[in-house]
């Protein structure tokens, strides 16, 4: 027991995870999400047009989505295209 206890971490140590932890599965309200480009930096009609693709198949992929969960007991929307933020910034 005396060998499990000494390979856990120190209070400190579990205190400091959990902030990290918290603090990079954060979300914001005003987020962009998967497929949202609010800013239109994108504005020629072959840019238009490959986001309409893009938003088209993010919405099929949404529905395949909410399709499989609603066979389950407790669905799994944490990949959801919606759910998914725009940017990969930490």
């Amino acid at each position: 027991m005396e060998h499990i206890m000494n390979s856990l971490p120190t209070k400190d140590q579990a205190g400091a995870t959990i902030g990290v932890v918290f603090d990079l599965t954060r979300k914001f309200d005003d987020e962009p999400h998967l497929g949202e480009f609010p800013e239109r930096l994108f504005t020629d009609k072959a840019a238009e047009d490959a986001i309409s693709r893009f938003q088209g198949k993010l919405h099929k992929i949404s529905k395949a989505i909410e399709h499989r969960n609603d066979k389950l007991e407790f669905p799994y929307t944490y990949l959801l295209p919606e759910n998914t933020p725009n940017s990969v910034a930490i």
